[in-house]
């Protein structure tokens, strides 16, 4: 192949990247990973629950419910809150309430239909003494979250945890919440 058929190659490659990457919405079925992901161990919501937040009031809200009085504040005192495009997204809001050893809600995937999407997740736990027979008082106190932004659903959310029976056993997905569908957006970051 002469250089210049690789490089006509490799610009038509290019521009079908990036064609594909500037069209909105997800393919039904394919599977792909949220835009942004974030997971840890200390929310301060204390009960368990999985909310879709598809607009900006909503989500400065739920933020500031997650990160209570230790919200960060820019130098002239506000509030800050992670900015999203809800005309095109939505954030998956994952909370574990009062739990021990687990260190996040990771969002692994979504995955699209016309009647519903997936989303799969998995919790991050880890060991004790305490869970092993060593005592100590049953663990470390947590109250794990995960946030993920993924593609504005079409389709009612039904959200799955991957689990494992036993360390080597095959993973089930077990649902554990369902979520409508949410309304048309009003507009950017509305």
């Amino acid at each position: 192949m002469s250089t210049r058929q690789m490089l006509v190659l490799v610009l038509f490659a290019m521009v079908l990247l990036v064609s594909a990457a500037s069209k909105p919405g997800v393919q039904p079925g394919a599977e792909t990973p949220p835009v942004l992901g974030l997971a840890g161990s200390f929310s301060k919501v204390d009960v368990r629950r999985a909310e879709l937040v598809t607009d900006a009031a909503r989500w400065e809200a739920v933020w500031k419910e997650h990160a209570g009085d230790a919200i960060e504040k820019t130098a002239h005192g506000f509030d800050i809150v992670p900015q999203v495009d809800f005309a095109r997204y939505a954030v998956l809001c994952l909370f574990d309430g009062a739990s021990t050893n687990t260190s996040g809600l990771e969002v692994l995937s979504t995955t699209p239909g016309p009647v519903m999407v997936r989303v799969g997740f998995v919790r991050q736990s880890f060991q004790t003494a305490s869970a092993l027979g060593g005592g100590g008082g049953g663990g470390v106190a947590t109250r794990a979250y995960g946030f993920a932004i993924i593609p504005r659903p079409a389709a009612d959310v039904v959200v799955e945890e991957k689990t494992y029976a036993l360390k080597n056993a095959a993973p089930t997905w077990v649902e554990r919440f369902r979520l409508p569908a949410p309304a048309a957006p009003r507009g950017p970051g509305k």
